[in-house]
């Protein structure tokens, strides 16, 4: 926010494609604030839809990189089996007794290890919460810190005047003979022009 009629050589905000230096009203307002929530907001969608992007094209890759060695697998035993079956066909009983106990076996390993596995997936799950609970209570604290507000203004007679308001909503007295309080901040946001010789009645 900038007010058209206070001009001053030595204001720190410089805007740039103007002629002149202007002072700031207010340096930071409610909608600065929400501005920027804004963008972060924009700011998290995009991180978010490039690590989508990223792991969709991970999972492509691997998922590509199984089927290859699927297929090759695949091959390799049929070329065998058509072998074997071609010299073997006495042996086909005691064969088959043999693959049946060892499914039994492997079916009680197999039951084991799921057990364990959810156990362990469930404590993971409850550490990746509290780790996120923290980072969003950071980020929350140090969201109205992105614009502090200046403590003293200047004004075009060269009299300096103290913030008179709560810094959050960052209101500015930008007079120099004014008295801060009978001025009330919709007038000083709706003032176009200054004129030092005012009073603030």
């Amino acid at each position: 926010m900038f007010a058209r009629g206070l001009k001053d050589v030595n204001a720190p905000i410089d805007l740039v494609g103007n002629p002149e230096r202007w002072i700031s009203i207010q340096t930071t307002t409610v909608v600065d604030v929400l501005h920027h929530r804004r963008r972060r907001r924009r700011r998290r969608r995009r991180r978010r839809r490039r690590r989508r992007r990223r792991r969709r094209r991970r999972r492509r890759r691997r998922r590509r990189r199984r089927r290859r060695r699927r297929r090759r697998r695949r091959r390799r035993r049929r070329r065998r089996r058509r072998r074997r079956r071609r010299r073997r066909r006495r042996r086909r009983r005691r064969r088959r007794r043999r693959r049946r106990r060892r499914r039994r076996r492997r079916r009680r390993r197999r039951r084991r290890r799921r057990r364990r596995r959810r156990r362990r997936r469930r404590r993971r799950r409850r550490r990746r919460r509290r780790r996120r609970r923290r980072r969003r209570r950071r980020r929350r604290r140090r969201a109205y810190l992105v614009f502090p507000p200046p403590p003293i203004c200047n004004t075009r007679d060269g009299t300096r005047i103290k913030q008179w308001r709560s810094t959050s909503r960052c209101h500015y007295a930008m007079a120099g003979r004014v008295d801060e309080k009978t001025l009330s901040g919709s007038r000083i946001l709706n003032s176009i022009y200054y004129d030092p010789t005012q009073t603030g009645s």
